[in-house]
């Protein structure tokens, strides 16, 4: 009886191996059609490719560009920041040193042509050293690469962190006996994973944790082996010296703003955001997801595999999500984007390798997974690109309106949300008041939460930008930060002058008020201590080829004049 299983399973092996090349193509060709589909359609039309690209990735981008122009790591021109991962920002760094204008985002675009590919080729090494077939290793890794593309299309830090986590597994699995100089390359390499992600140092721990528990070696062993991987974790140990000295505290700024609330009991709106709202980025990810963490660590606990380092992968892997979603449920009350979600495709990942490698599948199914993976794919990439093209993006057409507005209105800007977009195109220095981009000495100022109005004076700010600002009584009510929970401390502004300008684009009506020289001594005579603006009012340093508002993006077609859309 087992002499013919064993049997039944080399045919299947041999008839697989020679099925490989077929599959080999096909993954190919999927990955790149679905890598032009989704990257190059941000150049159609070229000047609306600043639509292409998610509205925190501009975050990014303009601190990117300060640093390359000399003005140090800023994002409004006049206070450092550290609110982002640092190797994403270096990455951009370099491409804006390069060229910021016409180069950087096809730059950008080429590093994540490179993230994807680099993604399915090292899902295909760590599948065939968790003992996958042939067919299932090209099938699971097309669908792993989709899952990444889902990810990191919008220029976020994740085009960097998937392919160094991934090689980070690989190097992982390696089966031979580990040296001391190993141990030392390992937590070199997931010292910069870490820096490309910062919560993958929760992935980081759970690897070298599970690694102890399932390879018993004497205390001594265990403990040369930490002070080598320590010492590999150099680059971030620097990172967190740095951050203490220069911007006074270890976290990024960003982190610290989604982290104010007063008490730290569990609060679920990270867990919500799993399901809310349920878009099919949710349905086509999220949800399996979910389910292949419960699957894994059903299969784990049924059946344990023979390799330590095997089990140890598969476990942090499992692990990874539950944790990372259980530790922003007490630390914030913000809500997740998408691409807080990818620890959820490496635990899908595991997941179907825990499943195929405990299950003899034959040819035909893996053919008749390969078809349904080709339409999903490919109909949900055709199906969104056809009804959210870069040129109708409301963040980036509520961006251009306002950058238009401001040519002729200079002063200091103000925004909450979507204020990513916004502060690259402007071309007057705009205070990010969620905080993800400011200092120590604004989150301080939020904790006490103040009135928005007070806020906007302090810092000196002509026109304070709302999005979808309440009408109560004839004024408009606002709140920032507008995406907190309610936790979080948060700044109160009521308007009862009209707006000097409002744009409307799909479900955002964006509303500018200026902050006027009345508002400004009411506010003085209802404080106990003298409003003085945290800095001179003054545009920041721009280098003579600077351009905030490209002289090729065409003028909104929703700005006619103030006569009819503006308030003098």
């Amino acid at each position: 009886m087992t002499h013919s299983l064993k049997s039944s399973h080399s045919l299947l092996d041999k008839s697989q191996s020679r099925a490989a090349p077929l599959y080999k193509v096909w993954a190919a060709l999927v990955v790149s059609g679905v890598a032009f589909l989704d990257l190059f359609h941000r150049f159609h039309p070229a000047w609306a490719v600043y639509g292409g690209f998610d509205d925190d990735f501009f975050y990014y981008a303009q601190v990117a560009r300060h640093i390359a122009q000399g003005a140090g790591s800023t994002f409004d021109g006049v206070h450092l920041t550290n609110g982002y991962h640092p190797l994403w920002l270096f990455c951009l760094t370099l491409f804006s040193a390069i060229d910021s204008g016409r180069l950087f985002f096809p730059l950008v675009t080429l590093a994540a042509i490179l993230s994807l590919a680099s993604i399915f080729i090292l899902t295909v090494q760590c599948l065939r050293r968790l003992g996958v077939p042939p067919a299932g290793q090209y099938v699971v890794a097309t669908l792993v690469t989709f899952w990444s593309d889902l990810l990191l299309r919008g220029g976020m830090e994740i085009t960097l962190a998937l392919p160094l986590i991934l090689l980070l597994l690989y190097l992982w699995l390696d089966p031979h006996p580990r040296s001391l100089a190993s141990f030392f390359q390992l937590g070199l390499l997931a010292s910069l994973c870490i820096l490309a992600r910062l919560d993958s140092a929760i992935l980081v721990a759970l690897l070298f944790v599970a690694t102890m528990r399932f390879d018993p070696q004497p205390a001594a062993r265990w403990l040369k082996r930490t002070v080598a991987f320590g010492c590999g974790l150099a680059p971030f140990w620097a990172y967190l010296i740095l951050n203490r000295i220069f911007f006074g505290s270890l976290l990024p700024i960003s982190a610290q703003a989604k982290q104010l609330r007063p008490h730290h009991t569990p609060q679920f709106e990270p867990l919500l955001s799993l399901v809310h709202p349920f878009t099919t980025v949710r349905l086509i990810l999220v949800l399996p997801g979910v389910l292949g963490t419960i699957l894994l660590l059903t299969l784990l606990r049924q059946q344990r595999r023979d390799s330590p380092t095997t089990n140890a992968v598969l476990w942090a892997l499992a692990l990874f999500p539950i944790v990372q979603v259980v530790s922003l449920c007490f630390l914030s009350d913000w809500p997740l984007w998408y691409w807080y979600f990818y620890p959820l495709v490496l635990a899908s990942f595991a997941a179907i390798t825990a499943w195929i490698t405990s299950n003899s599948l034959p040819p035909k199914i893996w053919a008749g997974f390969a078809l349904g993976i080709t339409v999903v794919i490919f109909g949900y990439t055709v199906a969104y690109h056809l009804g959210r093209p870069p040129a109708k993006n409301p963040v980036f057409l509520a961006a251009r309106d306002i950058a238009a507005f401001a040519e002729s209105h200079p002063g200091i800007y103000a925004m909450g949300d979507r204020a990513g977009t916004v502060g690259y195109l402007l071309p007057s220095p705009l205070i990010q008041l969620e905080g993800l981009m400011m200092d120590q000495t604004y989150l301080q100022r939020m904790r006490t939460q103040t009135s928005l109005q007070l806020m906007l004076r302090e810092y000196g700010v002509t026109y304070y930008v709302s999005t979808n600002a309440r009408l109560e009584d004839a004024c408009y009510v606002t709140r920032e930060p507008s995406q907190s929970g309610p936790d979080s401390p948060h700044m109160s502004g009521v308007f009862c002058r009209p707006p000097v300008a409002t744009f409307s684009h799909d479900t955002f009506v964006t509303r500018i008020f200026k902050v006027t020289a009345t508002q400004q001594k009411e506010l003085s005579a209802i404080t106990s201590t003298p409003l003085i603006p945290t800095y001179s009012p003054q545009p920041p340093h721009r280098s003579p080829e600077y351009t905030a508002y490209p002289a090729t993006l065409p003028r909104p077609n929703s700005w006619v004049s103030c006569s009819s859309q503006c308030n003098p």
